[in-house]
């Protein structure tokens, strides 16, 4: 079951750290190690993530490749992105002793209790939150059954597959699969081959969000599967959801005055904003955990809107005075039929 007694934090917990590694993992991947001051006990949940302040005020989110560690260490592990601008530090410019600033923890996909038997899917550096969720399962004192699935492109992509091998060996009650695209076979393809029925099964997915959403339509559709056992963190990395944007629609922001303004298609209402240079307070990523992009819909646009998903109403529901009008800005995806939105950044405002 999902640990739902991590609540957000209203003001997330910032921790300076200093840059201890930069290792290469892949010809595209690097491994970013943290060292954090011992005055300064951050705790956090494997499978939860955190909030990378860059040096332009920007937040990037990423979850720990590690389970928490006695020494103090926290380390992530980064894909290349085109014009990514944390990858391109890590890449190009951070180096061993530099500063940096994290924020959180932020999430709920975590290993939850009772220790039911878990599936794993993950893409890419996806995997990076399940390992830390296997080194948490491996500590535990009744460790559960799991079986990983981890997709890539070559074998190369699967730069981990010689740790997870080794842990397969070591433990009886994990299973490894790796799974390769070229070869026809999708990570959610191939669990569901060799798991006829999910009676009793908690899912975790990790990675991409087209993997995340075939993998909930593909084995949510098999027998005994349960809609409220399925996990994901599916990150959509902020520069490539404005790099994909399409043509800009007209919306208004309300406040002394109403402000016409243009934001792309293509993203959510977050991202648009960003893309047109509007600033919101935004730091766990679009994945509905921080709370911190909430705005305020006019009761018509309100009612025009889909309702939000559990994950969003539970959130809004633990906010500071919460309206019926509230939503989060990472939470609208923009498309045509938003032309006109009108809303107001400041959620007390009356509107």
């Amino acid at each position: 079951m999902l640990h739902h007694n991590i609540r957000p934090r209203a003001t997330p917990i910032a921790v300076p750290a200093l840059i201890s590694a930069i290792d290469v993992l892949a010809p595209d991947v690097r491994r970013l190690v943290l060292q954090l001051p011992p005055a300064h006990a951050f705790r956090y949940r494997a499978g939860q993530y955190v909030s990378l302040v860059l040096p332009d005020g920007s937040r990037r989110s990423l979850s720990p490749a590690c389970a928490p560690r006695t020494g103090g260490t926290i380390e992530f592990h980064l894909q290349r992105r085109p014009n990514g601008v944390l990858t391109g530090l890590v890449f190009d410019d951070y180096q061993p002793g530099d500063s940096i600033t994290l924020e959180g923890p932020f999430g709920h996909c975590v290993l939850g209790y009772p220790a039911a038997p878990a599936l794993m899917l993950a893409t890419g550096t996806g995997i990076a939150p399940l390992l830390a969720m296997l080194e948490e399962n491996f500590a535990a004192r009744a460790p559960r059954e799991i079986a990983l699935f981890w997709g890539g492109r070559s074998a190369a992509d699967l730069y981990a597959a010689p740790r997870l091998e080794e842990w397969a060996r070591e433990h009886d009650h994990f299973r490894f699969f790796p799974v390769l695209s070229p070869n026809g076979a999708y990570v959610q393809d191939a669990a569901a081959a060799i798991f006829p029925d999910l009676f009793g099964v908690d899912i975790y997915a990790c990675g991409s969000p087209r993997m995340v959403e075939a993998a909930r339509q593909k084995l949510l559709a098999l027998p005994g599967a349960a809609a409220d056992r399925f996990h994901a963190d599916a990150f959509e990395p902020a520069d490539a959801a404005l790099s994909a944007a399409g043509p800009p629609i007209g919306i208004k922001l309300l406040g002394a005055t109403a402000i016409p303004i243009q934001v792309p298609l293509g993203g959510s209402l977050l991202t648009g904003l960003t893309a047109a240079g509007v600033p919101v307070d935004s730091v766990c990523g679009g994945q509905a955990s921080c709370g911190t992009c909430r705005v305020k819909l006019t009761p018509e646009w309100h009612g025009k809107l889909p309702p939000p998903n559990r994950t969003e109403r539970r959130l809004l529901a633990c906010l500071q005075e919460p309206h019926p009008n509230h939503r989060l800005a990472c939470q609208i995806a923009l498309d045509a039929t938003h032309a006109g939105l009108e809303f107001a950044l400041d959620p007390e405002r009356g509107i």
